[in-house]
């Protein structure tokens, strides 16, 4: 069934809507869906990060050397960079990951031709 109809009762033809009928399921809509989501949450935390670290330079830079102002903004930044590093690692673990079944997440996120 290419279209979707609908057929009233009493009449002997069907109503054409000539919508074609969404198809795809998981492997299709689904899956960008996913691809999305993860790609979304991918950049929030990079920005999330990098935010982080400018405010903890910036912390650093405005602290005049009082000692816990620097300990403060240092460990600060120490944790943004860390939270940076996680990100970057968890995002070549998920493409290792789609690589072994088959996912080539780097067609989506550069809006590459993969076949």
């Amino acid at each position: 069934m290419k279209y979707l109809t609908l057929t009233l009762p009493g009449m002997k033809t069907p109503i054409d809507a000539n919508v074609p009928v969404p198809t795809g399921g998981l492997f299709d809509t689904g899956q960008r869906t996913i691809y999305t989501f993860i790609i979304f949450f991918i950049l929030v935390s990079v920005f999330a990060a990098l935010y982080f670290i400018l405010i903890a330079g910036f912390g650093l830079i405005v602290s005049r050397g009082h000692k816990e102002n620097v300990k403060n903004n240092r460990e600060a930044l120490i944790y943004a960079v860390a939270g940076l590093c996680l990100v970057f690692i968890s995002f070549l673990v998920i493409n290792m990951l789609g690589a072994a079944v088959g996912i080539n997440f780097f067609c989506f996120l550069f809006k590459l031709s993969c076949n």
